[in-house]
C-alpha cells in the first residue's frame, strides 16, 4: 500500500475518532437521574422502590439484549448503527418527558411501567450507540493508540451529564434536584443533546460494513499517526480540563450559572473547531517534516 494511502487512512481514522467522541457524549445520561427524579417522584406519587425500579429497567435492557446488539452493530454500516441508536434513544427519552410531565395520557397504564419502557428502549439505543463507537475505534485505530483513545472518548461520558445539567440551569434558571415538575423539562433536553450529538457525527463515520473496516496500519504511517493524534489528543484533553473548571465555578459560584453554562457550551465545541485542518496546519507540517 502506498504512503499516501496510508495517510489517507490515518486522516479518515481521525475524522472517524473525533466523531466518536462526540457521540459517547449521549451514553453518560443515565447518571443525570437524580436530577429529576425527586420532581418525577413528587409528581406521580413514587414510592422508593417503584422510583428505583424505572431507574435499573435501563440496565435489564442493557444486560438482556447487549450481546444481540453488538452482533447487530458488527453487521451493520457504522454511519446506520450510530443513527438508528441515537434516534432510538432521543425518541426514548422524549416520550419519557411526555408522559413524565404528563403531556401525553397513559391511561390505566401504570407509569413504572410506562416509564421504565422508556428507559429500557433509551438504553437499547445507548447500547447501539456505544458499542458503534469502541468497535469503530478498535477496528480503525493504530493497535498501540486504542486505549488512550477509547480512555479519552470515555471521558466525554462522564462528564456530558453534568455538563448539560449546567447548561439547564443556566439557560431557564431552573435548579435541579428539587420536586418541582418544571425540572423534569431537563428529560426533554437530554432528548435533544442525544440527537445532536449522535444524528451530526453519523454523517461523517464510514458507510462501509463494520466488518469491512481495517486498522491504520502500524508500520509506514504510524508515525504521521501518532504525531497527529498525539498533538490532537492534547486539544482535546485541555478542552475537557476547561470543562471541568467551568462546572467548578458554576457549582461554587451561583451567579456565574449563566457564564458557566456559556463556557460550557464553548469548550464543548472548541475540539471540533481546533481541528480542523487549517487550524493544525503547522502539527500536520511538522508531522510530515518528520517523516521526510
Amino acid at each position: 500500500m502506498s504512503r499516501g494511502g496510508d495517510d489517507a487512512d490515518a486522516e479518515r481514522a481521525w475524522r472517524w475518532f473525533l466523531a466518536c467522541t462526540l457521540a459517547s457524549a449521549s451514553c453518560g445520561m443515565s447518571y443525570a437521574f437524580s436530577a429529576f427524579s425527586s420532581a418525577l417522584k413528587a409528581e406521580w406519587h413514587l414510592s422508593q422502590p417503584e422510583l428505583e425500579s424505572i431507574s435499573v429497567a435501563g440496565n435489564l435492557a442493557a444486560g438482556l439484549l447487549g450481546g444481540a446488539l453488538g452482533m447487530l452493530v458488527d453487521a451493520a454500516v457504522p454511519a446506520r448503527s450510530m443513527a438508528g441508536g441515537g434516534a432510538l434513544s432521543a425518541i426514548a427519552y422524549a416520550a419519557y418527558w411526555a408522559i413524565a410531565a404528563r403531556r401525553v395520557p397513559i391511561g390505566a397504564l401504570p407509569p413504572v411501567l410506562a416509564l421504565g419502557a422508556c428507559v429500557a428502549l433509551a438504553a437499547c439505543g445507548v447500547s447501539v450507540v456505544m458499542t458503534t463507537v469502541v468497535a469503530l475505534l478498535v477496528r480503525t485505530m493504530p493497535s498501540h493508540e486504542r486505549g488512550v483513545l477509547i480512555g479519552l472518548m470515555k471521558a466525554y461520558v462522564g462528564i456530558a451529564a453534568g455538563g448539560l445539567a449546567i447548561v439547564f440551569q443556566g439557560a431557564t434558571g431552573r435548579t435541579l434536584g428539587g420536586d418541582g415538575v418544571r425540572a423534569l423539562d431537563f428529560v426533554l433536553a437530554v432528548a435533544l443533546e442525544v440527537a445532536l450529538v449522535t444524528l451530526l457525527p453519523a454523517c461523517f463515520l464510514p458507510r462501509r460494513p463494520m466488518r469491512a473496516l481495517r486498522a491504520v496500519p502500524d508500520a509506514l504511517s504510524s508515525a504521521r499517526a501518532r504525531a497527529l493524534l498525539t498533538r490532537r489528543t492534547a486539544i482535546v484533553s485541555c478542552c475537557l480540563g476547561a470543562m471541568l473548571v467551568a462546572m467548578a465555578v458554576g457549582a461554587l459560584v451561583a451567579g456565574a450559572r449563566r457564564s458557566a453554562g456559556a463556557a460550557f457550551v464553548v469548550f464543548w465545541l472548541a475540539p471540533l473547531l481546533l481541528t480542523q485542518r487549517g487550524a493544525l496546519a503547522c502539527a500536520d507540517g511538522a508531522a510530515r517534516a518528520a517523516l521526510a
